[in-house]
């Protein structure tokens, strides 16, 4: 608004002045106040974000050296969605590599922005199609709206049929038994101990490295049973497992639960905890995999899932679920 109050000021003080002069006036303003540090955080991301908006080339490289150099800077998720506003060629291909590359909350914005523009659109069927980018990575949900139009929806949708299992559609298919018949709550409660507890946590019972699952009441049991046995179907953006590559050439995998401007904190598996300084950090690729293994049905019959299902479904009222 400051700025905006400046346009003004200078259209007022000389009305000789083009709008493409005030204009330049005001975006060198903001220049100033986005990469000044002892401006508060907030003003320097709205400055960083009107600058999105600026042709000038040399403010332009100025916003993709902050997204590209500097991981540690606070502004950094502001710098994307401006670098993306500038519709700079470069910016297309660097949003690319980070949907492959990025952590969870960066990623989710160089997905969004990716999804604007045609051409941005075309770079992406075309980073799926080349084998550069997995389409697991995108996720089943954003697959279908890119399938359903725009640019590169033929490939989008080719994606996507690739995406569906077959064998694991099969494996579904196999247990729809464990569906038709409310199973034991005791022994669902034994099996998710087993099978599940080690990462997923119900009640008093288990550990939240995965997902939230103990309110499973708008899930249907057939929803739930394919989360079990296809979990790279519908992953959440939150839980896609990484691999970390550290200058000290340890190799992780897991979840990144935390990050910020300067760390992220990696879980693996068997709930182990890993603060990596970004310093420290050499590569970090995200896998298009969930962190949950498949193939439970060669450890969980067909009853034992439907006791499973029951449990998941209605441990809150021991089994007796309202609407049954």
């Amino acid at each position: 608004l400051a700025l905006l109050a400046c346009a003004r000021s200078l259209c007022e003080a000389d009305p000789a002045l083009s709008s493409s002069e005030v204009w330049a006036e005001v975006f060198r303003s903001a220049e100033q106040l986005a990469f000044d540090a002892e401006q508060p955080l907030e003003v320097r991301r709205c400055a960083l974000r009107l600058l999105g908006h600026s042709s000038d080339q040399k403010m332009v490289q100025r916003i993709a050296e902050l997204v590209q150099l500097d991981n540690e800077s606070p502004l950094r998720s502001v710098a994307v969605r401006a670098w993306a506003d500038s519709a700079d060629p470069a910016c297309d291909a660097h949003l690319v590599w980070m949907v492959g590359s990025a952590p969870p909350e960066l990623r989710r914005i160089a997905l969004e922005c990716l999804q604007r523009r045609p051409a941005s659109r075309r770079l992406l069927a075309q980073a799926m199609a080349e084998g550069e980018l997995s389409a697991r990575v995108l996720g089943l949900d954003t697959l279908r709206k890119l399938a359903q139009r725009g640019p590169g929806k033929e490939q989008f949708q080719s994606q996507l049929d690739q995406l569906v299992n077959s064998d694991r559609q099969q494996v579904i298919v196999s247990y729809a038994p464990a569906l038709k018949a409310d199973g034991d709550v005791s022994r669902g409660q034994e099996v998710f101990r087993k099978h599940c507890a080690a990462c997923h946590r119900i009640g008093e019972l288990g550990q939240n490295v995965g997902p939230d699952i103990s309110d499973a009441r708008s899930k249907s049991p057939r929803e739930l049973l394919t989360a079990i046995l296809d979990p790279n179907q519908a992953i959440d953006n939150n839980y896609f497992r990484f691999v970390v590559l550290t200058e000290d050439d340890r190799v992780l995998e897991g979840i990144i639960a935390e990050e910020t401007a300067s760390a992220l904190l990696l879980v693996t598996q068997d709930r182990q905890q890993h603060l990596i300084h970004r310093s420290d950090l050499r590569e970090l690729r995200a896998t298009g995999e969930s962190l949950m293994p498949t193939g439970l049905e060669s450890q969980i019959d067909v009853g034992a899932m439907n006791d499973l299902l029951t449990y998941i479904k209605g441990w809150r009222y021991r089994g007796n679920i309202p609407g049954k």
